[in-house]
């Protein structure tokens, strides 16, 4: 069986010219493996067999440690994006490096949370938010009002 592959520009004017070419497997995109391990909807952890659509929302886990570890993080992000649900100042995310995107962060040496901003650096994970969502967020979990 012969397979055919198509080469870059420049490896096809190596190859023309008689330079050796090399070649390399493509990566498949990655998905999640999932497991036997669900978190629902409601952070309770429950077995069963491995579906493509739990697996490919990210709800699956290989093992009951790590599902009951994903259900902690999972409900501080859900809480989050519901508070900023009820706050919605109709603030968007631009990243051309003429808004202040606004996070929330906890100093651990000061266990205080407060604001800060991004112009051109998205941190993986992160929500952002308007500033004034931001400050109010903040001062809400200082003064414990807002559990995430």
């Amino acid at each position: 069986m012969s397979k055919k592959i198509k080469l870059t520009p420049e490896q096809q004017a190596d190859y023309d010219a008689g330079k050796p070419v090399t070649v390399t497997k493509p990566t498949a995109k990655w998905e999640p493996q999932g497991g036997e391990c669900y978190v629902d909807a409601f952070g309770d952890i429950f077995t069963g067999p491995s579906t493509k659509e739990s697996r490919k929302f990210g709800i699956e886990y290989p093992t009951k440690e790590q599902a009951e570890h994903a259900a902690k993080k999972m409900r501080s992000h859900n809480r989050l994006l519901c508070w900023l649900a009820e706050h919605d100042d109709g603030y968007v995310e631009k990243w051309d490096g003429t808004q202040q995107n606004w996070h929330v962060y906890q100093d651990v040496t000061q266990n205080t949370w407060k604001a800060s901003w991004a112009r051109t650096v998205k941190d993986l994970g992160t929500i952002y938010m308007s500033e004034v969502n931001a400050e109010l967020l903040a001062k809400q979990l200082n003064e414990g009002i807002v559990e995430l």
